[in-house]
Parts: C-alpha cells; sequence; structure tokens
C-alpha cells in the first residue's frame, strides 16, 4: 500500500496537468466554434464594460483589464463601452502617496489607456451586472437579443474567463490605443542591447498570497539563468540590464492608507494596520554574478511599463505590471515567467 502511495504521489501532478491542458484545449475548439458560427459577424445588439468602479488593485492588473475586456469586444464583435480607471491600489514605493499625486497619476494613467468604444446607443442598453465574464453569458445574451430584438450591456469585473483563450490576438488591441500611447514608442536607436528584468518581491520570503497556490515572488537564480542564455548568443559587453523592483533597499514598515487598509487585509506580514517588508539583496546577487546592473527601486508604474516595452529583452516576473510589458514590447525578445497564471502570448518564450 505504502509502494501505491507514492506512485500515486508522483503520479498525481501529471494526471492534473494533462487535465487542465485538456479542459484548456476543449474550451479553445468550443470558443473557436461560437465565433465561426454565433459570433461571426458584427452584433450590434450586445456590449461589455468593465466595471472599474468596483475595482482597486495595482496598476498592471487594472490595465490588464481594461485591454483583457477590449480583447473580448473585438474578437467577438460586440460594442465595448469605455470605462477609466477610478483608483489603484498603492503600493509602498510609488511615488503618489496622497490623494492630490495619487488623482494626478490615475489622470495620466487613463491618458495612456483609453481605448475607443463602439458608436452605438449604449444608454437604451439593458445593463447586467456579472461578476465574471463567461462564455456561456455572451451566449446566453446573444440568443436573448436575436429572440428578443432587446440590446445588453454586460457589465463586469473580471474578463479572463473569456479573455485568457484569446491572448494571441491582443494585436487587436495594441492597433486600438491612441498614437500617444507606451504600446506606440518604439525601441530607440542605441548601440547597445537593453536588458529589463521586473523583479516583483511582493513583502519578501516567498510567501503565497491568498487566493494563490505558488508565491510571486521568483528566485533571483531564475533571472541569472535567462541571463546567461542571453550571453550565450550576445556579448555582454553589448548589455545594458536595468531592474525594476518593489522590494526596498531596507527592511520597511509600511502604513497603507486608511481608505485602502481593507485591500490588505489578511495579506503575509500585515498587522495592525501596517506591513512589514524585507528588503532584497539583488543588487548583490548580480554584481556577484559579474553583472553591471541599474535598479530602480519602486517608481512611477507607468515608467516601469515604457521600460519594458521598449526593452530588446524583457525578464517578466508573475506581475500584470510585466504582463503589460510584454503584451506593448513589439519588438524585443520577452521571457514569460514561469507558472503564471495569465496565458503567455504566443510570441514569448516560456
Amino acid at each position: 500500500m505504502k509502494g501505491v502511495k507514492v506512485l500515486w504521489l508522483k503520479v498525481r501532478p501529471k494526471l492534473k496537468e494533462i487535465y487542465l491542458w485538456f479542459k484548456y484545449y476543449l474550451k479553445l475548439v468550443v470558443i473557436y466554434m461560437c465565433l465561426k458560427t454565433f459570433f461571426l459577424f458584427p452584433n450590434k445588439a450586445i456590449g461589455v464594460i468593465l466595471d472599474t468602479r468596483k475595482l482597486c488593485d495595482g496598476t498592471g492588473a487594472q490595465i490588464q483589464r481594461i485591454l483583457s475586456t477590449y480583447l473580448v469586444a473585438s474578437v467577438f464583435k460586440v460594442g465595448y463601452l469605455h470605462s477609466d480607471v477610478v483608483t489603484v491600489q498603492v503600493h509602498p514605493l510609488d511615488p503618489f502617496q496622497d490623494l492630490e499625486s495619487l488623482s494626478q497619476y490615475i489622470a495620466k494613467l487613463n491618458r495612456e489607456f483609453v481605448l475607443p468604444s463602439s458608436g452605438y446607443d449604449f444608454e437604451s442598453y439593458e445593463i447586467i451586472d456579472i461578476t465574471s465574464l463567461t462564455l456561456f453569458n455572451l451566449i446566453r445574451y446573444k440568443a436573448l437579443s436575436t429572440l428578443t430584438k432587446r440590446k445588453f450591456l454586460l457589465k463586469f469585473v473580471d474578463p479572463y474567463p473569456v479573455s485568457e483563450y484569446l491572448v494571441s490576438e491582443f494585436w487587436q488591441v495594441l492597433e486600438a490605443l491612441p498614437n500617444n500611447s507606451l504600446a506606440i514608442n518604439k525601441s530607440p536607436k542605441r548601440d547597445y542591447l537593453n536588458v529589463v528584468i521586473h523583479h516583483r518581491q511582493g513583502v519578501g520570503g516567498q510567501v503565497i498570497y491568498p487566493g494563490q497556490s505558488i508565491p510571486r515572488e521568483l528566485n533571483i537564480g531564475y533571472f541569472l539563468n535567462i541571463l546567461s542564455e542571453i550571453t550565450a548568443r550576445v556579448d555582454k559587453s553589448l548589455l545594458r540590464i536595468s531592474i525594476h523592483t518593489d522590494a526596498p533597499l531596507i527592511d520597511l514598515v509600511y502604513a497603507p492608507d486608511k481608505e485602502q487598509l481593507h485591500l490588505w487585509d489578511g495579506t503575509p506580514n500585515f498587522e495592525n494596520g501596517k506591513v512589514q517588508i524585507k528588503s532584497s539583496k539583488i543588487d548583490q546577487v548580480f554584481r556577484s554574478a559579474g553583472y553591471k546592473v541599474s535598479i530602480q527601486f519602486g517608481g512611477d508604474p507607468l515608467d516601469t511599463i515604457r521600460d519594458m516595452a521598449s526593452a530588446d529583452y524583457l525578464i517578466m516576473a508573475r506581475s500584470s505590471l510585466s504582463y503589460i510589458g510584454g503584451i506593448l514590447n513589439r519588438n524585443g525578445t520577452v521571457y514569460a515567467a514561469p507558472d503564471f497564471w495569465h496565458k503567455s502570448l504566443p510570441s514569448w518564450k516560456n
């Protein structure tokens, strides 16, 4: 019996992997069939909108939801109604720690990531409030609109149950972004190759956050292994390596604004209204490995995205911030973070 139990413990992860693979591709086939039948032609009776008033998350997550909502609308040929970001979760090293600077930052974010609404009379649509958009929702209200001639605007906070199956079509979203967007900026001409690393630590210590099964924080050795792959093909002297990290230089105790305290409840190292964050030795590790690096500790998230979008080599973290940087990076080589819960684009290296 003991041998059977040991065998089962070895086989179980593989069986789970096969099951998840089969489930994903089965749904992918179903979505493809729907796109070739029910959603083959533009449908002006259905619209989608992200309910940003119910959302408060980091910059990357907010942008990712907006782009993903537009992605669904584009691929399924339904209407899109844009909704600006109302606020973002403020992190310890963000430069906007007061209401005035946060408001200015939100205004800048919304200028960068505004997507064109469809020219439909959405005021005449019935609003359907749902938490997560599903394929069933789209099919159901498509059928209802066809049978009853009614119009529906699906309002939700989570587009991922559908958008995760459409990531190969993100080019449609890039084409719709405004000309002054971060996505339009191409890599500047330079006599070196720019390597950008996103190190998402959180509070440190490889902790696992609520609702997740693995740490967000990647071992620094992972980034060094990718750099070894790059330097095997490219002369190290031609590389300029920059690291963007949310880890502080020294251990930090951070007190979030009282309006955002609820966002930290139940998260690791948060107690009595304060969160304890460990410093990182990432600079020492890279330099000990023989790499000359420049490190940005925190800073404006939009500047971080801009740097990642123009990188010749981008090494992502398990983070929506670098996921957006990867989507917007049109010319570089993008290394997807291993075991990240969001699907990689086809052009990314896994």
